[in-house]
């Protein structure tokens, strides 16, 4: 602190993307401890350390009390208490901090109520932590065990690019005072929270990287430059035409504005050296905005409580008349109005929602509707698709379960125009197009057919040994009894090599799209020993 003519020094235990990591800890490093939300300050003579009350325990054990002052916070409603605690306590002094582990609303709101006191913020040129400990810190790397499921993978980042299309252009006055528009180009992401939910890796979260979205290229700086990346890990980026770059050329990036003409978008919740990065004297070459991220969470967050609440209720769409048709009828109208709403602009679904009426004993003439108008807007609207597409285990079990059962429905049922008067035959059949589209994409994703097309080998009667009554390229057929009905039976065959993971996939993406083709045209479609 001396050589570097400093009076105070922030410490924080977050590291250059926001989270505390045991490999990246400086303040652990230093104090013993290295808690969320914690934070340290060095002056020539005494060393305070904030930490969260609740933590403070955990603290006080781990920190020699002789060598501290720990002071408890109550970070949930202040985090940065410490902030105004500083500009309280110096004059005419000098606070050092490493522009990396700061974000920038915090160090702007610190070097103003610094100015005040006649102090001001100073960034060394490398962090003094890192000086005095032999081993640099780490950083996690990402890696994945299966590649994201999901219908489209770089939908996200494409969302990203469409808004910042949309940003209004910055008002930018050159040396001669001339007055023109500078267009946004691309936006930056530090948060590995962000990052993941971006690119689907919500699997590998906490490794740390940054991310540039411009218009017609996306980077992510990650791992050194001769680190291998993950197989998996690549595969999925290259899908999503990613390009990976070393972490450390990141910084190089933004000096040498490799992006081109026009300003970066960031949020306030950047770290501080991105900014001091874009800024060269009185010229700043990005501009604030709010989280689009957040935007997208939101939204994929109530359209999936819409599809799974439409999923609850779908089984009373082959009711009769149902004895808890008026709270169907409730639930309906609150919780899919969101989603038709929000794609009513994409969407040129007609509606057959409807108020129901507590005192009408037809109620449920107009709940079956609703319910299957619901469906309408699920399957044509590319936020609840993409939603359908990312569930997992049983629940995209019951959602595929739910569909086939739909196309049988409609398929099967007779005078289907008369019970259901607000569709028009159009009206059906791209109801029915759509649901199938969307059934095919999920097993597509999930590789999980619906069980109701398995049977138990038992259950049919066969010849033993079974002898093929003929085949084809790729299946033998054999006869059979099944629920007292004569059926026919196909095992699959396919010769593929082990390694072959592409031929392989491909080959079962073609066996199911088979199999639900057949049980949509209304046969009993019964594969034998699937190989």
């Amino acid at each position: 602190m001396g050589r570097e003519q400093l009076d105070y020094y922030v410490i924080p235990s977050q590291n250059a993307h926001g989270v505390v990591d045991p490999k990246d800890s400086r303040l652990e490093y230093l104090s013993g401890y290295g808690g969320a939300l914690s934070l340290a300050i060095v002056s020539k003579i005494a060393a305070y350390l904030f930490v969260d009350r609740k933590e403070l325990l955990v603290a006080q054990e781990k920190v020699q009390r002789g060598d501290w002052f720990i002071i408890p916070i109550d970070a949930d409603r202040s985090p940065d208490f410490w902030v105004s605690w500083l500009a309280t306590r110096v004059e005419e002094a000098t606070v050092g901090i490493d522009p990396r582990l700061i974000w920038d609303d915090t160090a702007v709101m610190l070097r103003s109520l610094l100015a005040i006191k006649q102090s001001h913020l100073k960034t060394p040129t490398q962090n003094l932590i890192d000086n005095i400990r032999a081993q640099k810190s780490g950083r996690s790397s990402a890696s994945l065990s299966d590649l994201p499921t999901s219908l489209e993978p770089s939908r996200r980042l494409g969302q990203v690019q469409d808004w910042i299309k949309k940003q209004p252009p910055s008002i930018v006055v050159n040396a001669a005072g001339r007055i023109s528009k500078e267009r946004s180009s691309g936006t930056i992401f530090v948060s590995p929270e962000d990052i993941s939910f971006l690119m689907h890796l919500e699997g590998a979260r906490h490794f740390h990287a940054y991310l540039y979205i411009g218009l017609s290229n996306c980077l992510l700086f990650m791992g050194e430059m001769h680190e291998k990346v993950d197989d998996n890990l690549r595969k999925h980026l290259e899908t999503m035409e990613v390009e990976i770059r070393p972490y450390n050329d990141f910084y190089m990036f933004l000096r040498s504005r490799e992006w081109g003409a026009g300003k970066i978008l960031i949020s306030p919740r950047t770290t501080h050296i991105v900014v001091l990065l874009l800024t060269n004297g009185d010229t700043q070459w990005y501009s604030l905005a709010p989280s689009f991220v957040d935007h997208i969470r939101s939204v994929e967050h109530s359209v999936e409580e819409s599809v799974l609440v439409w999923l609850k209720y779908h089984d009373s769409l082959f009711k009769e008349n149902p004895l808890d048709a008026h709270l169907v009828g409730e639930i309906i109208t609150q919780d899919a109005t969101s989603l038709l709403f929000r794609n009513a602009e994409q969407s040129s679904v007609s509606t057959g929602l409807v108020e129901t009426d507590d005192n009408d004993p037809s109620t449920w003439t107009s709940v079956r509707p609703m319910l299957l108008t619901w469906l309408q807007y699920i399957v044509a609207s590319h936020d609840a698709c993409h939603q359908v597409c990312r569930l997992t285990g049983q629940l995209a079990d019951d959602f595929v379960e739910a569909l086939l059962k739909v196309i049988v429905w409609i398929n099967t049922t007779s005078h289907f125009h008369w019970q259901f008067r607000s569709f028009s035959p159009q009206d059906v059949r791209t109801l029915r197009r759509r649901t199938r589209r969307l059934l095919m994409d999920s097993v597509k994703i999930s590789e999980r057919m619906p069980l109701s097309l398995f049977v138990d080998k038992d259950t049919v009667d066969h010849d033993e040994p079974p002898e093929p009554v003929g085949g084809g390229i790729f299946a033998e057929m054999f006869k059979g009894t099944y629920e007292g009905k004569p059926v026919v039976m196909k095992r699959f065959r396919c010769f593929l090599s082990p390694e072959n993971d592409r031929e392989t996939q491909a080959s079962r993406r073609m066996f199911f799209r088979e199999t639900l083709v057949w049980r949509q045209v209304g046969f009993v479609h019964t594969n034998y020993n699937l190989l």
